[in-house]
């Protein structure tokens, strides 16, 4: 689990309230409103701590989210779970100095597989995203394999994985092309590339249809992104806090 809509998806164990007759009764909605707090990765870039909205519809198979964008999935076993994607992706928070300056770096339309597999509280993961804008053209993997237990009315996920960039998003992300170097960086191509990370993850019911969901990730930069001119650390973290209502 890497963000914090994934860190709310046990929701989907809670009862579930009726909206109103005929086609609402088949819709499933559930919003919240969180704080997300992530170290700085950049050069200059500060340590942030910002608000998060959540806003998810479910009608049969397909999912619209707020955070994500419009997901199928089906399970064509109890413990295998299939689903793709079509997603938004923000362009890179880059700080505005001259160290960054005439970098181009747009946001990018994004298509995404994904596969959970689960063997009792044990479940493995493997999700693949790729640009279909072409602002970048790359891709990135993501395996992992989480661990989830009660923990009195609540329930806990701990998890290890790591992803892979591609070198056209890794470049998009942390490189700088031969066109844009200047006296403040040299080029550089960092090339394909795999970050380790760790994860915990928890939510707690608080009403019926209530629940408060928090999740830490820190994650170990290779030395193929921590080299780049343009990154400042060697290691990344996040966290968050959702409060979260079914409806």
């Amino acid at each position: 689990m890497t963000s914090v809509f994934k860190a709310v998806l046990p929701l989907v164990f809670l009862p579930q309230t009726v909206l109103a007759e005929g086609i609402w009764d088949q819709i499933d909605g559930t919003f919240g409103i969180g704080i997300v707090g992530t170290s700085g990765v950049y050069f200059g870039q500060d340590d942030e701590l910002y608000p998060f909205p959540y806003l998810a519809l479910t009608f049969g198979n397909v999912t619209v989210n707020l955070a994500k964008g419009v997901e199928y999935s089906f399970r064509p076993a109890d413990n295998l779970q299939l689903s793709t994607a079509l997603t938004f992706n923000g362009a890179p928070d880059q700080p505005e100095t001259a160290l960054f300056q005439g970098l181009d770096r747009d946001a990018w339309i994004g298509g995404e597989l994904a596969v959970v597999y689960e063997l009792g509280s044990v479940d493995l993961g493997l999700t693949t995203a790729f640009d279909v804008s072409g602002e970048h053209d790359g891709y990135s993997s993501d395996l992992s394999i989480g661990q989830s237990f009660p923990l009195g009315e609540g329930m806990v996920e701990a998890s290890i994985g790591a992803t892979f960039l591609d070198a056209n998003y890794a470049g998009y992300l942390y490189g700088v092309a031969n066109g844009e170097v200047t006296a403040a960086r040299a080029a550089y191509a960092p090339g394909g590339n795999w970050t380790p990370r760790v994860e915990v993850s928890a939510l707690y019911p608080v009403s019926q249809n209530t629940a408060v969901a928090g999740f830490f990730e820190h994650a170990i930069l290779p030395d193929a992104i921590s080299d780049s001119p343009l990154v400042g650390v060697d290691e990344r973290t996040t966290i968050g806090l959702t409060w979260i209502r079914k409806f």
